[in-house]
């Protein structure tokens, strides 16, 4: 998912994230900490691969907490991924326990891209806010006006990615 530059006193090491919590544990080894520290310490991260995660540079974090949000993102479809970046774009998210917490919560946000069918953006943020239709919902749902309604509710903002809903 990306790649961190990581430092421990004077030595650096490169990990990609997620790892297994084997190769988390030899990459602090190569940083040569302390057996005893490696359960609590917090690593410097002095550079990340990955552009929505360039707020982490420069701080000290929890090497668990950052695999953690990487396995998130990579649980995530590549639509999420647009809505987690733009939700974290738009709220300025900058500390690492609240983008896991952001990945935690992305059925309160609908990602809308393409506006000219309301029907299908209806669809979209029932499926968004529900995870799911039954099949007598899809019968029984004006999908169009749900559409329509969420659009008219003035609660879109615009986006790189396209316009984000907050339920």
């Amino acid at each position: 998912m990306f790649n961190c530059n990581i430092r421990y006193n004077d030595t650096n090491v490169n990990i990609e994230f997620p790892c297994t919590n084997l190769t988390l544990f030899a990459k602090l080894a190569d940083l040569h900490v302390p057996d005893e520290e490696k359960s609590k310490m917090d690593i410097y991260i002095e550079e990340v691969s990955y552009e929505p995660l360039k707020c982490l540079e420069g701080k000290l974090h929890d090497p668990d907490a950052v695999n953690l949000l990487a396995k998130k993102l990579c649980s995530l479809t590549r639509d999420e991924v647009n809505k987690f970046e733009a939700v974290r774009e738009l709220n300025g998210i900058s500390d690492l326990y609240d983008m896991i917490n952001l990945t935690e919560n992305m059925h309160y946000y609908t990602l809308v891209k393409d506006m000219s069918d309301i029907t299908a953006v209806g669809k979209l943020h029932i499926m968004t806010r529900d995870g799911g239709i039954s099949a007598e919902d899809i019968n029984n749902l004006d999908f169009e006006a749900i559409g329509k309604k969420l659009i008219e509710s003035g609660n879109g903002r615009i986006t790189r990615y396209g316009n984000i809903y907050k339920q």
